[in-house]
């Protein structure tokens, strides 16, 4: 009997020991190619002198584009949960850390041909605001608004991003790059 109980009490710490990392994981890395809470820019698959970035100055409604490198501000994002629990991909303009609500995430405008905006980061749009990163391959992701069931999708220099329906293209494709 006590060497079921030694075992079972075993078996216990082992499954307690292997749970740790899974829930550390969460907090430092979504996926392999993504990670949380730092500041990154987002550029194309296939074109490394361009990322997305902010195209003016940072409210509610502003596009957000597809522009040559530069190391600035409007082209650092950070993806990390709202306050609501979704994951969401934040500005590095607008952000306030002490009232995460209030700072501009990435949204999709539900007209014409869907453009992705910037909007605050509050509970009443997490179905246009909340993203996944969908493997790619082993460097790439698609960033997906599940809420929608579309993809951010490239559509040249200086032009907006929009959000579109699934396709094999790597104008949907994107990789993460640490500032």
């Amino acid at each position: 009997m006590k060497k079921k109980i030694v075992s079972i009490l075993l078996c216990a710490a082992l499954v307690c020991a292997m749970a740790v990392p899974a829930f550390a994981a969460k907090d430092d890395a979504i996926t392999p190619r993504a990670s949380l809470r730092t500041w990154n820019y987002y550029r194309p698959y296939t074109v490394t002198s361009y990322r997305m970035a902010v195209a003016g100055a940072i409210g509610d409604g502003t596009h957000v584009q597809l522009r040559n490198k530069a190391d600035t501000h409007n082209q650092q994002f950070m993806a990390r949960y709202a306050e609501d629990g979704s994951l969401r991909l934040f500005s590095r303009l607008g952000y306030q850390a002490a009232n995460p609500s209030q700072s501009y995430t990435l949204n999709v405008y539900r007209s014409e041909n869907w453009p992705c905006t910037m909007l605050r980061a509050t509970s009443d749009n997490r179905a246009d605001s909340e993203i996944d990163f969908l493997t790619v391959n082993s460097i790439s992701f698609r960033i997906y608004l599940p809420g929608q069931n579309v993809y951010l999708t490239q559509n040249g220099l200086n032009n907006d991003l929009t959000w579109g329906g699934y396709a094999e293209e790597y104008i949907k494709a994107w990789v993460q790059v640490n500032v």
